[in-house]
């Protein structure tokens, strides 16, 4: 949900594969994220190659995971995405499989959190400030799976 509670963000690979005319056994993994409007059930696609969306807590900027790493995009008066910033890079074999885990604001707004999975079976979570996401702090160290996170107020 967007934190006015007007429009939900969404990854679709069943959008994406419609949109490009093929089947959803092909193609698959490169969908996109599309924002609804829930008083008229618009959808616009703001992101290609794109999923996990995370609005920040004033509205005004969305966090993803594309294909090269994890992204923040500011949003323009015209609700499309502009000045979209890779925060944190990483490579990946296949997009969409495994690896990493969503990318989510604090409630303040002033850090995003994600975990990625340093080698297979040993993840760790990390924090990053919004305004410098230079500089991660690791913060914890799994040695199993890391399945979902979330801040708490």
């Amino acid at each position: 949900w967007s934190p006015n509670s007007r429009e939900i963000a969404f990854s679709s690979e069943e959008l994406f594969s419609r949109a490009l005319g093929v089947g959803l056994r092909e193609e698959v993994d490169r969908g996109g994220i599309y924002i609804v409007d829930i008083s008229d059930k618009s959808y616009r696609k703001v992101v290609e190659l794109a999923t996990e969306p995370s609005w920040s807590p004033d509205g005004s900027r969305l966090a993803y995971e594309g294909e090269k790493g994890y992204f923040i995009a500011n949003f323009a008066n015209d609700g499309y995405l502009y000045n979209t910033q890779l925060i944190i890079p990483y490579k990946r074999l296949f997009f969409g499989e495994g690896g990493s885990f969503p990318i989510r604001w604090s409630p303040d707004g002033k850090y995003l959190v994600f975990g990625k999975e340093i080698w297979p079976g040993l993840a760790g979570i990390y924090v990053v400030a919004a305004d410098n996401p230079k500089k991660k702090i690791r913060i914890a160290t799994d040695y199993g799976d890391i399945i979902g996170m979330s801040w708490v107020e």
